[in-house]
């Protein structure tokens, strides 16, 4: 039980929120961030990506609190900001109107994967990650 939970857990009045539920809010969250964060035309457009970057950050909250503790405090804290750098970096590829940003966003996505699995001790994986799809395929997109 992460402290979040057990935090609220004794007050009985938020009992229901056990990890399955919070992950499962946040997972709602997400995908309704995500189509807000969708390009539109209008002033529509920039209110809902406001509130969809709000509800966005409210999602990654809501994940780390879901989340299990690694152990000490430094390697939390790596791969938390690598985490983060990664799915706000997905985030922004896929809701970026030009290809060719949306190609720099994926590289810094890519990084972000490469170093949570650096952070999980899985060193091939992540030089692979850089080598296969940054090396080639980021490359022969942009060109």
């Amino acid at each position: 039980m992460t402290p979040f939970v057990r935090l609220f857990a004794g007050t009985g009045n938020l009992e229901f929120l056990s990890p399955g539920i919070l992950l499962a809010v946040a997972v709602t969250c997400l995908a309704v961030s995500l189509y807000l964060l969708l390009p539109k035309s209008g002033r529509d457009g920039k209110a809902s990506r406001r509130i969809g970057w709000l509800l966005g950050l409210i999602t990654l909250g809501l994940f780390i609190a879901t989340g299990q503790r690694l152990g000490n405090l430094g390697e939390e804290t790596v791969f938390l900001t690598v985490s983060l750098v990664a799915v706000i970096s997905a985030a922004a590829t896929i809701t970026c109107r030009s290809p060719v940003y949306a190609a720099i966003w994926f590289a810094l996505c890519l990084a972000g994967v490469s170093g949570v699995l650096l952070v999980l001790g899985a060193q091939f994986l992540g030089v692979a990650t850089i080598v296969v799809y940054a090396g080639a395929i980021l490359v022969m997109f942009l060109f």
